[in-house]
């Protein structure tokens, strides 16, 4: 199984093993597709942000919420949380880590992103902010511009 990077040895047949490594072979992306999520990684993170000085925020909003409007969708599954919670998840974790220098922020939903960046502008000023431009953004289009600084 040397070809899947996977932790284990020549001898590990497991069934969970042998499972990871089928799975990783048959999902392995075509050198086109790898491609194309490079490209895209590149166009989204800067070649200076450090993970380890990264929080990622990730809104759920649009369909998966109670309450939404968008045609031909199903009801939704949870009640998603208001904007100031996320906002007070991130300053709980600025608590926790003050080395924190970016914050990634992703959603699906433009409005939810506007207005989250809008807060995050005013609550943390020096916080390097970074949108994921591969985001799929329902209701209105966008693929804004990467880092807000």
């Amino acid at each position: 199984y040397s070809w899947v990077n996977l932790p284990g040895s020549e001898t590990d047949h497991s069934t969970l093993t042998l499972n990871a490594a089928s799975l990783a072979y048959y999902f392995r992306p075509k050198p086109w597709l790898r491609s194309e999520i490079d490209k895209r990684i590149r166009n989204s993170i800067p070649s200076d942000l450090n993970p380890d000085r990264t929080l990622g925020v990730p809104i759920r909003r649009s369909d998966k919420c109670h309450g939404h409007n968008i045609t031909g969708s199903a009801k939704g599954e949870l009640d998603c949380p208001g904007l100031l919670a996320y906002l007070a998840a991130v300053r709980k974790f600025l608590e926790f880590d003050p080395l924190i220098k970016n914050v990634i922020v992703t959603s699906e939903d433009k409005s939810a992103c506007d207005e989250f960046l809008g807060l995050m502008k005013k609550e943390f000023p020096k916080l390097r902010v970074v949108l994921n431009v591969g985001d799929v953004q329902q209701v209105r289009v966008c693929c804004c511009c990467c880092v807000i600084a």
